[in-house]
């Protein structure tokens, strides 16, 4: 069984066990509310990779586009300001909140330092206080709100302030650009927004100069607001916001302006009007230049193809296949570079995604069944993807085979022959070729195709060279070998495998490998018995040196007791360094007294005379030794060199040979083939004159015949076109007379409903203040009655009181 689907079925059934679980757990736990985690806000930092903050600041686009569109519409547009006060003072005060939210946010938004995300609140804060985006945040923020006391609660421009955190705005647009999966129709976006935003601040402007100058003035400036068509306050920005378009698009259908300050708008606004032009143009060809570089990378480059057919007059036929197989890939987005297009990630990620597309089609390969994963994630990197057309042959029978396919879409007949009979039909998931790859020994096709596979339909296919599988196995030695027996076990079931060559084969290269595992013996053998040899020579040397150092410091004290007399003697002996022991011997009975400093002398000239001799022995035996070496190394030389030229000359005769044959069949069939072709190109040539004849022919009677139909449809649709302009511009103009009536008569009733209200509601108030005021009179007056009587009472009863004590105090001394 497939190890993959074995893990796949594991993966399916642990998933449906641990459903069924969630399933209980949720049955025994439904009056359980889920325990929340716990966020310890103290300790809170924002990650600026995570989704939190990318949604943070898609938040804060809003409070931006408010204040940098609205503000100057208000200071510009006063009946607009004058209308919605509350809604715009309630929208001033949410914006100011999102923007102290965002300060705090910033406070505790961290940031990477040797890859590391700084959690710090003490770093972030000292961080953000130092940097200049504070200073700018800080100045959005100040109340400037409080000049509304100076200037009026009408003069929004005291916000102009909040301009200065434009910089969220850009991090948001870099943020969301860099995430969206369409970047080119999000930079076109984003440029007619920044555009449309600009035409807006045009238009404020215009309409404020126009009131500076005088409505109605001359035709340049706004018309007279007296005038009710002009009068709405919708209506004037849109009248003004059209006459800024027309001058930042460069349409040039524009009143001449008749003043100074109308000159200078205009030229302001035409010099801005260019760079704007060039925005949208480098925009928009940067735009195309990125989508022709897409395609060019995702898809083989057309024109260069269709270009090269052109000039080299290929048939019309072959053509419309090419032109078949770019419209297959354009339809169905078939992607045929994939190793191109990830070559920009790095090695990592381009195996985990390789594998996460790959993977389950090369597991169903037989022969990479059972294969370590590690092998199979290498050659998911060397899958090439390969589309074929209906009808083409995808191999032949014979071709030499170089590469395995997988059948990843589509369907595939193996033929006969004939290119009719259908033997099998291969669909997705099948695979072949596999056994060629592998170069496996005895096998009887010899690495060569053994059917021919053609595509019915449109055939999506995986392809991986004996390269790459090669490559790939010189690491991996025991995959290798799995794979050679499980390509000979396929082989002996279909009866593709000689056993009896593949033992010849395995002979001969057992004796090769026989001999040169002898050769390396004997070379081990000799480089063995050289390293002793040296080594004994090196411990002989070592030895006599240390026994000639030991006798020359014994030696060493005898000079110093020799005698100053019988230093000529001494001098005579060093002198005498051939003489024999009679010579001594007689010179020794002459002179008794001396006889023993003489024998010292003769005792160290032996001992130089003997070292010497042991010197000379050394060295004869080393230059004997080394001779022998060489010469012992020479013959195996010779020998060696003797077996490679005998295989190299037998690997030449073998290779000649099959280059003759080979030369041979080649010329024989290019013969075959450029006659054939001769034949073929003279009949389509024949053929492709007498079509072109008979083309040019129809095409030129065509083309009479669609020049006059031509003519007459468009005299026609001119006609036609004439009369329904006409007709259009007549209904125009009456709906817009209509619409203009009902304007009016809406906006009289509307007024007239306004002014019943106001009268209504001031009726109403007054009523209501004279009851109040009724009441609030009662009211006093009942107190200050109650206020009195108390005060009355309260001096009834001091007097009361007194009374009592100066009687008290007179009857007491009595």
């Amino acid at each position: 069984m497939n190890r993959w689907a074995r893990v796949f079925r594991w993966h399916r059934m642990q998933k449906e066990d641990d459903e069924v679980e969630e399933k209980k757990e949720e049955g025994e736990d439904e009056k359980k509310l889920p325990a929340k985690p716990k966020v310890n806000w103290t300790e809170w930092v924002v990650d600026p990779s995570e989704e939190f903050y990318y949604g943070w600041l898609q938040v804060m686009i809003f409070p931006i586009f408010y204040n940098w569109i609205l503000i100057i519409c208000r200071t510009c547009f006063k009946e607009i300001e004058d209308e919605f006060l509350t809604l715009w003072l309630t929208l001033d005060y949410c914006s100011d909140l999102l923007y102290v939210a965002d300060t705090i946010i910033k406070f505790r938004t961290g940031y990477l330092e040797q890859g590391i995300l700084v959690q710090d609140r003490e770093r972030l804060k000292k961080r953000y206080l130092f940097s200049s985006r504070f200073l700018l945040d800080l100045a959005s923020l100040l109340p400037t709100d409080l000049l509304y006391l100076y200037f009026g609660i009408h003069q929004p421009l005291v916000r102009v302030n909040r301009f200065l955190r434009i910089s969220r705005l850009n991090e948001a647009m870099d943020r969301m650009e860099t995430r969206t999966s369409y970047p080119n129709t999000f930079r076109i976006s984003k440029l007619m927004l920044y555009i449309f935003v600009l035409i807006h601040w045009n238009a404020c402007i215009y309409f404020a100069l126009s009131s500076y100058i005088g409505f109605g003035v001359d035709r340049w400036v706004y018309p007279n607001i007296s005038d009710p068509v002009f009068a709405p306050a919708r209506h004037q920005y849109i009248y003004c916001f059209w006459f800024s378009a027309q001058i930042f698009t460069t349409v040039g259908d524009t009143p001449l302006p008749d003043r100074e300050e109308e000159y200078l708008f205009m030229i302001a606004d035409l010099l801005i009007a260019v760079l704007v032009f060039a925005s949208v143009v480098g925009n928009v060809g940067n735009v195309i230049t990125n989508l022709r570089d897409r395609d060019n990378v995702f898809f083989p480059n057309h024109e260069l193809v269709k270009g090269y057919l052109r000039n080299r007059y290929i048939s019309k036929q072959l053509r419309n296949r090419v032109n078949d197989w770019y419209q297959h890939l354009y339809i169905n987005r078939k992607i045929t570079r994939e190793n191109e297009i990830l070559q920009q990630l790095p090695v990592q990620l381009q195996t985990e995604i390789a594998v996460s597309v790959h993977l389950p089609t090369l597991s169903k390969v037989t022969i990479f069944q059972n294969c370590e994963t590690s092998l199979l994630e290498e050659l998911v990197l060397k899958l090439i993807p390969q589309v074929y057309s209906p009808g083409e042959y995808v191999c032949r029978k014979g071709d030499v085979g170089h590469e395995m396919y997988i059948i990843k879409d589509g369907k595939l007949a193996v033929v006969a022959d004939d290119g009719v009979t259908q033997f099998a039909v291969l669909s997705d998931g099948n695979f072949f070729g596999e056994i060629s790859i592998l170069n496996i020994k005895g096998n009887k096709s010899g690495n060569r195709r053994t059917a021919n596979i053609r595509s019915i339909g449109h055939s999506d296919l995986f392809s991986l060279s004996k390269e790459d599988l090669t490559d790939v196995l010189s690491e991996f030695p025991a995959a290798k070998r799995h794979l050679e027996e499980k390509g000979r076990q396929i082989l002996t079931k279909m009866g593709m495998l000689v056993e009896a060559a593949e033992g010849e084969e395995e002979q001969e290269e057992e004796k090769v490998e026989v001999k040169v595992e002898r050769l390396e013996g004997n070379l081990d053998t000799l480089q063995t018995k050289l390293a002793r040899l040296m080594a004994e020579l090196e411990s002989s040397n070592r030895k006599i040196l240390a026994r000639v150092e030991q006798l020359e410091l014994e030696t060493e004290g005898w000079e110093d007791n020799l005698p100053e007399e019988g230093g000529e003697e001494g001098g005579e002996v060093e002198r005498r360094d051939g003489v024999g022991m009679e010579v001594e011997g007689k010179r020794g009975e002459v002179e008794g007294e001396e006889q023993p400093i003489k024998k010292k002398d003769i005792s160290i000239l032996n001992i130089h005379y003997i070292t010497r001799a042991l010197m000379n022995y050394i060295n004869h035996i080393t230059r004997a030794l080394m001779n022998y070496i060489n010469h012992i190394t020479r013959a195996l030389m010779n020998y060696i060199n003797h077996i490679t030229r005998a295989l190299m000359n037998y690997v030449n005769h073998i290779t000649r040979a099959l280059m003759n044959y080979i030369n041979h069949i080649t010329r024989a069939l290019m013969n075959y083939i450029n006659h054939i072709t001769r034949a073929l190109m003279n009949y389509i040539n024949h053929i492709t004159r007498a079509l072109m004849n008979y083309i040019n022919n129809i095409t030129r009677a065509l083309m009479n015949y669609v020049n006059h139909i031509t003519r007459a449809l468009m005299n026609y649709i001119n006609h036609i076109t004439r009369a329904l302009m006409n007709y259009i511009n007549h209904i125009t103009r009456a709906l817009m007379n209509y619409i203009n009536h009902i304007t009016r008569v809406l906006m009289n009733y509307i007024n007239h409903i306004t002014r019943a209200l106001m009268n209504y509601i001031n009726h109403i108030t007054r009523a209501l203040m004279n009851y109040i005021n009724h009441i609030t009179r009662a009211l006093m007056n009942y107190v200050n009655h109650i206020t009195r009587a108390l005060m009355n009472y309260t001096q009834i009863y001091q007097t009361t009181v007194s009374r009592r004590g100066e009687k008290a105090h007179i009857a007491k001394p009595c």
